[in-house]
């Protein structure tokens, strides 16, 4: 994103704040605008956001982003549905990013005796933490899905806690990509009997209204080069737009309307 961004300053002038000069490459008094950025030469990504907007437009950055937002939600939904308490959501997904941790089955009553209080011990949160870190350790190992890991502070038990960590950064991940991801960790848990029983909500996007027979126009009349991003196949690039309604705590926020 670095690459590819830009800052606009009301004064130009105020750029000088952030200058820099070397005296192997950016002299003092050089007009190379190096001295202005943090990566001194910069590489040509910026190529790359041009070449999209070009070919899918603002509208299809939104389009994209705003799937990945409902996939991201469709997997907190996934979650929970699941009995037992065997994964916790840590927080509402916002955007795109989703954290969410393992609980081994002994802690499970312990954990969610009532909302914000545990009865664990020490010994207890540091199972936890183990059991989350040797969970993305496993899963990373053998190859076949993967998430990520990171430590973040829970407020509600004021600590910090190891949480799995997910960014659906690929618009073209689709719910069986997350639907593989639930049943490997359960697999690697041995909690294969708790697979969660997943209704799908119907699409956003329904045959016959209007965005879909927009973004069937709008498929005719790609260049080839940017359907080449799909493998030339419409049905791809239906998929990429579309994904259930998955509902968030956050829409029923009025302060967020």
């Amino acid at each position: 994103p670095m690459g590819s961004g830009m800052l606009l300053l009301r004064d130009p002038e105020k750029s000088n704040m952030v200058s820099k000069t070397a005296s192997y490459i950016i002299r003092q008094g050089s007009s190379d605008l190096g001295r202005f950025t943090l990566e001194g030469s910069r590489p040509g990504a910026a190529i790359y956001m041009h070449a999209n907007l070009s070919c899918i437009g603002a509208r299809g950055y939104e389009a994209l982003m705003d799937r990945s937002v409902r996939v991201c939600r469709y997997m907190a939904q996934a979650l929970r549905s699941m009995r037992s308490g065997t994964f916790e959501v840590l927080f509402e997904p916002m955007i795109n990013i989703l954290l969410y941790r393992y609980v081994p089955q002994r802690l499970r009553s312990r954990l969610s005796c009532e909302k914000g209080r545990t009865q664990l011990s020490e010994e207890d949160w540091r199972e936890l933490d183990e059991a989350n870190a040797s969970l993305q350790d496993r899963q990373k190992a053998e190859g076949r899905t993967f998430v990520s890991r990171t430590s973040v502070l829970d407020v509600r038990h004021g600590r910090r806690l190891v949480a799995l960590r997910v960014v659906i950064g690929n618009p073209l991940t689709e719910e069986s990509d997350i639907d593989e991801v639930i049943a490997d960790q359960l697999r690697i848990t041995g909690d294969c009997d708790l697979a969660p029983q997943i209704h799908r909500s119907r699409s956003c996007l329904q045959e016959g209204d209007e965005r879909a027979e927009y973004w069937r126009k709008y498929w005719d009349r790609m260049p080839e080069a940017a359907r080449l991003f799909f493998l030339n196949n419409s049905e791809r690039f239906r998929a990429s737009l579309v994904a259930p309604y998955a509902r968030s705590v956050l829409d029923e926020c009025p302060e967020l309307e």
